[in-house]
């Protein structure tokens, strides 16, 4: 049976676009299959970007 969940998930920000798209995928593909993302907020000072996420588990 699958489910939808939503999560967030907190990423160390990357030097490159690209490269923070593969951090968030990566992280994303070990809960389930990511359906929509999207950063909602970055903290500069801790270097992180916070990730809201639907995926099938």
């Amino acid at each position: 049976m699958l489910v939808m969940q939503f999560l967030t998930v907190e990423v160390e920000l990357q030097p490159t676009p690209k490269a923070l798209q593969q951090l968030i995928l990566a992280q994303l593909q070990a809960q389930g299959q990511p359906l929509r993302w999207a950063i909602t907020a970055i903290a500069p000072d801790r270097s992180t970007a916070t990730v809201e996420a639907v995926v099938m588990t």
